[in-house]
């Protein structure tokens, strides 16, 4: 397995973008598209910030199961997704993106009317 395929499943893993996993190590996105598409050694620099923020998210999560069962929950696992979820900028209530669907139909229909 070569760098930029063991990068890309490293971070399929950690459910990373490259733009998150830039700023973890600290490069801009671009350098750090360049390890993921083009078959380039990736410094160990950028493995450690990876490993360690890996092993603060485990135990992060082991914290949160242990704080659960503490609570009598039952330590839910992860759910099993395919591919990256989007990201939302902003969270919008019901009531806000009614309207905005609503706004977003009349402007289309007046373009139609014209």
């Amino acid at each position: 397995m070569t760098d930029n395929e063991l990068i890309r499943s490293t971070l399929d893993r950690l459910n990373l973008t490259y733009k998150e996993a830039s700023s973890i190590t600290g490069m801009s996105e671009t350098t750090f598209k360049r390890y993921g598409t083009v078959s380039a050694k990736v410094k160990p620099a950028v493995w450690r910030s990876l490993l360690e923020y890996e092993a603060t998210s485990y135990i992060r999560q082991q914290d949160i199961n242990t704080r659960a069962a503490s609570m009598g929950a039952t330590a839910t696992e992860s759910p099993k997704r395919r591919g990256r979820p989007r990201q939302r900028m902003f969270e919008l209530d019901g009531d806000f993106n009614r309207r905005l669907i609503q706004l977003r139909k009349e402007a289309c229909n007046e373009k139609k009317k014209s």
